[in-house]
């Protein structure tokens, strides 16, 4: 008899069960796609034991999200291998909240998406079975040796992770470093449409829960993630194998230079295009948390003083409302990230009147009474130019006063891509999450479980305040750095091994720990201190 917690109830099986045949038997297939017992995604075959906490995870959770597109991502990979006609897949980024991928095959891409659909759908129906295979480094490459794929044996031997996590499709094996759902059956919602050359995978997510989100343009981010893919290919580090290879041989003091000398190419050209267009007064810079915009907008004044243009800063924050204003969260707690914490109709007021050649009092906001204070008095001259850095720089609810001739926006983000391999890219939320943690931990003593609890707040902020703006922008600018994992690795392990399995955030550090351990990893000294990457590990010489 096995006696276990499962939601706060105590259940009673007279004899042993594995957890994923407990989920079978309740009749939860398509519900629950997995489930954390005492703080870890278990995998379905994991037998419960006696006083066993289980958690169900469902697409409602950030964790029951990234199964599920892990997993419907497997399935598109079964239902390739099942479909005459296409060569290869490619499995690229997230793109308007769905995965882009592209295939080698002479078929129509309509009639191809409706194939694949409907191939999806019947193993879905089958409830045809995928398991996560934990193996040593050494098994992985004889299993992929055995299957055929020799280079792939080889490039698995040389990873420096001790044991890796492999999936079974139809005729292949998967590196992979997330867990999978229990049964497909929970995987029933999803479409395919061409987009671009490829297609897009849709699926829902934690805030649509069983619809799919609306496609939004996504065009300008696709292509910014997509010409820094065609780079990486170009200077042959397309993947993490060629990466960690770069590392190994020491040759990654020239990739950090071609990789920094890329940015300050694409801030330079930013800078021209601004120098040449006269009648641009605001540049407005958004993006999602970690995106490195004090960093890109710092070394954007440089460039504008390069070009003779003296920019003139004007921070956001310094327009927050008094506490008596404040709006408040579900919890009753100050909502800093809502555009109504922001006074946008005064701020609009001095950006419309110093882009008119006006005076205007700034105002100070200080954090310590959290009250504005008079700040400096402004008038721009004929060589300046404001730039005003925020997550809601973008909206127009700040600065519709100014005419849209007089305004440059700018997207900014963390755009990862670099892949594990054809079939895996990495995510930029979770680079973006590993920027943050360490350097949280590095400049503002903010534990890693802390930077966990807040994130799911910095998350449905983006999600509501930044998302929806990327097409406004003029220029989105990619702030990833193709080798910044394998620097971020040894100062994340240290904040990542410290999580408890008592946290509530154990199972997610686990799945971060795992993704680290594919990577070499590199002292930083050859990163420059004008990185943008040095606002999160430290040592930079334009952010203080």
């Amino acid at each position: 008899m096995i006696n276990f917690t499962y939601e706060k109830e105590t259940v009673i099986e007279e004899k042993s069960i594995s957890v994923g045949d407990f989920v079978k038997n309740r009749g939860l297939s398509e519900v629950v796609l997995a489930c954390k017992v005492n703080g870890r995604v278990a995998a379905a075959d994991y037998i419960i034991k006696n006083g066993d906490l289980i958690e169900p995870l469902t697409i409602s959770s950030d964790e029951g999200y990234l199964i599920y597109k892990e997993s419907i991502i497997l399935v598109l990979l079964h239902a390739v291998e099942k479909t005459d006609g296409v060569k290869a897949i490619f499995v690229r980024q997230s793109v308007n909240k769905s995965t882009y991928f592209e295939v080698e095959t002479q078929k129509g891409r309509d009639a191809l998406a409706r194939e694949l659909k409907t191939t999806m759908q019947k193993i879905i129906e089958e409830d045809t079975d995928f398991r996560s295979i934990k193996l040593s480094r050494s098994q992985a490459a004889t299993l992929f040796l055995e299957n055929g794929e020799k280079e792939r044996a080889e490039e698995i031997a040389s990873l420096p992770a001790e044991n890796i996590t492999v999936c079974k499709t139809a005729k292949r094996y998967h590196l992979t470093y997330q867990p999978i759902a229990y049964s497909i059956k929970s995987l029933s919602v999803f479409d395919i449409q061409a987009f671009d050359d490829g297609f897009l995978l849709k699926y829902p997510t934690n805030y649509t829960i069983s619809t799919i989100p609306k496609i939004e343009s996504g065009v300008k981010v696709h292509n910014a993630i997509e010409d820094y893919r065609d780079w990486i290919a170009t200077v042959g580090v397309e993947n993490i194998f060629a990466l960690n290879k770069t590392v190994r041989e020491n040759h990654i003091a020239e990739l950090v230079n071609m990789a920094e000398g890329l940015h300050e190419k694409k801030i330079s050209r930013i800078a021209d295009k601004i120098k040449d267009t006269p009648e641009i007064k605001v540049i407005l810079i958004a993006g999602p948390s970690s995106s490195g915009k004090t960093s890109f907008a710092n070394r954007l004044c440089l460039h504008l003083k390069i070009n003779h243009i003296n920019p003139v800063v004007i921070s956001l924050d310094d327009y927050y409302v008094d506490d008596a204003r404040m709006p408040r969260d579900e919890k009753g707690e100050m909502d800093f990230e809502c555009v109504e914490a922001i006074d946008y109709e005064l701020f609009n007021e001095h950006l419309s009147l110093l882009s008119k050649g006006e005076t205007v009092e700034l105002p100070k906001y200080d954090f310590k009474i959290r009250q504005r204070v008079k700040g400096k008095t402004l008038t721009l001259k004929d060589n300046q130019i404001i730039i005003a850095e925020g997550i809601h720089a973008l909206n127009e609810l700040l600065t519709s006063r100014v005419a849209r001739e007089n305004k440059y926006k700018i997207y900014l983000s963390c755009l990862t891509s670099l892949c594990l391999d054809e079939y895996n890219a990495f995510s930029p939320t979770d680079n973006r999450l590993l920027r943050r943690m360490v350097r949280d931990a590095e400049h503002r003593n903010t534990s890693a479980e802390e930077t966990f609890r807040l994130w799911k707040s910095v998350r449905r902020g983006e999600q509501k305040y930044i998302f929806p703006f990327e097409s406004e922008a003029d220029e989105v600018f990619n702030s990833s750095l193709v080798y910044e994992l394998a620097v971020l690795k040894k100062p994340a392990l240290e904040l990542l091994s410290g999580i408890t399995p008592e946290s509530t955030h154990y199972s997610r550090a686990r799945r971060l720990i795992k993704l680290l351990s594919y990577f070499e990893e590199f002292d930083p000294a050859p990163i420059p201190p004008t990185s943008i990457i040095r606002e999160f590990i430290g040592g930079s010489t334009i952010v203080h």
